[in-house]
This record gives structure tokens, C-alpha cells and sequence, in this order.
């Protein structure tokens, strides 16, 4: 039951944000407030389950997503240390 709190809070924390972000990104153009959103109130459903759907696809992959993550700044850092000898 914990966990289902956890997945509802991360669903309205991302729906309101991606709101958030998409009013303020429309803002410059319109220079007037615009509700991006199709429900009444100030989320859009589809950030907070496409954030979600990250959770539960990627869980899965976390040790490995971080492994080749260490591994590419590994080489990345070689190959500046590299430029900078040239």
C-alpha cells in the first residue's frame, strides 16, 4: 500500500510539472496565460504516467543503465585527458 502512495505522488509531482512547463513555454509566444491542459485543473496526465512507465520499464536495467554510464565517463575523461596532451 506504501508503494502505491509512492507511484500516486510521483504521478502528480510529474503531471503538475509537465503542466507547469508547458505553460510557461507558451507563454513567450502568446504573452498571455493558456491552460495546455485538457482536464480541469493544473496537471496533464501524460507527463506523470510517461514518468511512470520510465519507472517500471527501466527499474530493471538500473545496474546496468549505471554500469555503462561509469564506463563511458571513464572514456570520456580519457579522451580529454588525451586532447589536452596534444
Amino acid at each position: 500500500m506504501e508503494l502505491v502512495k509512492i507511484y500516486f505522488l510521483i504521478f502528480i509531482i510529474y503531471s503538475m510539472t509537465g503542466w507547469l512547463l508547458e505553460v510557461i513555454s507558451t507563454y513567450p509566444d502568446t504573452k498571455c496565460f493558456v491552460n495546455r491542459g485538457f482536464m480541469v485543473g493544473p496537471y496533464c496526465p501524460i507527463y506523470g504516467k510517461c514518468a511512470l512507465l520510465m519507472i517500471f520499464l527501466l527499474h530493471p536495467l538500473k545496474k546496468y543503465i549505471l554500469y555503462s554510464l561509469k564506463i563511458k565517463i571513464l572514456y570520456y575523461k580519457i579522451q580529454i585527458g588525451e586532447c589536452y596532451e596534444l
